[in-house]
């Protein structure tokens, strides 16, 4: 196998599967802006992503503002902002608080804008609607960040910043219990499987359960991501919808840890092996039955579940409910932090989330340590 050298680029580096990826850091305005993303299969598509990449986390430091800079003004350009690093339904809730709470004040400076006065305004509105605590709470963490992105861009100065951090810091103290994860046993799961008679639904679910992936990781899935060999799925990019119907395959996903490779059963393998021969191998893995350049939509894939949820007579939950299922799942047999970490891998987790999140389940392993413990002792 010939091994192409390439110069030295700063900020490109390569995996150990052969895959590159960029880690880059970068001065504006003496703020250290660290640049990361992975995935790429050559060293040309790393070269020629990294411009754009930095164009894209930079520009918003990089840009000269005025103090007097007008509240409309800031919300435009910190909206553009968001979209390049949140999911769209976060940047349209900050809209629609903008346009609740803000609008009073879009032509004034974004300093007298948030003057204490207007902030605890604006606070008192959010506290009188009617609404539940947790929403409250999301509005005023809205509004922190807002505040604390026009004091990095220097169109807030430090006094007025700390003042409206001081009013929206005071969030209601009530907040409800998180919802509990509904997980399905071992048999929902198979009576979930036996229900499905269509062949490509079969591998979908199969492959679905197994990756334990988030959704838009699994409908991202291309033929490219697949090592027959290996028996290996890579995990480097997602589906991501910029509006209604309108997709986008980013190659930057939630964490750095949640670029993976995933190693599948040889069962499983072998029916992605037979699934490609059924289709040409090029392109999504599951695609769209309207357009076979387009994926299948998340929503799709939803109501399929929820069809053979019905079907088969097994707990209704959501596509992600999965995932933590196999989270538990993999926490219940884990026996040392080594199996831990290596589970982590496996679900694009870092170790601390995984334990932080999942260990009350290991309850056979804390019970195995509490019994050596009293033996030590």
């Amino acid at each position: 196998m010939d091994i192409v050298s390439h110069a030295p680029t700063p900020g490109i580096k390569q995996k150990e599967d052969g895959t590159y990826y960029i880690d880059y850091v970068k001065q504006v305005r003496g703020k250290r802006i660290h640049i990361y993303s992975s995935g790429y299969q050559t060293f040309e598509e790393a070269k020629r992503a990294m411009p754009r990449l930095i164009e894209s986390k930079t520009s918003p430091y990089a840009q000269t503002r005025k103090m007097k800079t007008t509240l409309s003004e800031f919300l435009l350009e910190y909206e553009r902002y968001r979209l390049l690093h949140v999911r769209n339904a976060s940047v349209n809730f900050d809209k629609s608080i903008a346009r609740g709470f803000l609008a009073p004040y879009l032509f004034l400076t974004v300093t007298k804008a948030f003057e204490d006065v207007h902030v605890r305004a604006i606070y008192d509105a959010i506290l009188k609607k009617e609404a539940c605590s947790p929403w409250k709470n999301r509005c005023f963490g809205v509004l922190r960040q807002m505040v604390s992105t026009a004091f990095k861009w220097r169109v807030l100065g430090p006094d007025g910043y700390q003042d409206a951090l001081s009013i929206l810091e005071n969030i209601p103290e009530h907040r409800e219990e998180k919802k509990h994860r509904e997980i399905w046993t071992k048999s929902e799961k198979e009576r979930f499987l036996a229900s499905i008679e269509d062949a490509k639904d079969k591998v979908l679910f199969e492959l679905f359960l197994a990756l334990g992936a988030r959704i838009g990781e699994f409908a991202g899935l291309t033929w490219d991501c697949f090592d027959a060999k290996r028996g290996v799925i890579s995990i480097h990019q997602q589906l991501v919808y910029q509006s209604v119907g309108k997709w986008v395959l980013s190659k930057d996903l939630k964490t750095r840890e949640s670029y993976r490779r995933c190693k599948l059963p040889a069962r499983l393998v072998a029916m992605l092996k037979d699934y490609k021969t059924c289709s040409d191998g090029t392109g999504f893995m599951f695609r769209s039955s309207c357009n076979p350049d387009y994926p299948m939509s998340k929503a799709t894939l939803r109501r399929k579940m929820n069809h053979y949820i019905q079907k088969s007579g097994v707990r209704r939950i959501t596509p992600h409910c999965l995932r933590h299922g196999k989270a538990t799942d993999f926490m219940r047999i884990c026996k040392d932090m080594e199996e831990v970490k290596a589970a982590a891998r496996y679900l694009g987790h870092s170790a601390t989330m995984m334990v932080d999140t999942y260990g009350h389940y290991a309850e056979s392993a804390t019970e195995a340590v509490l019994r050596r413990l009293e033996k030590e002792g």
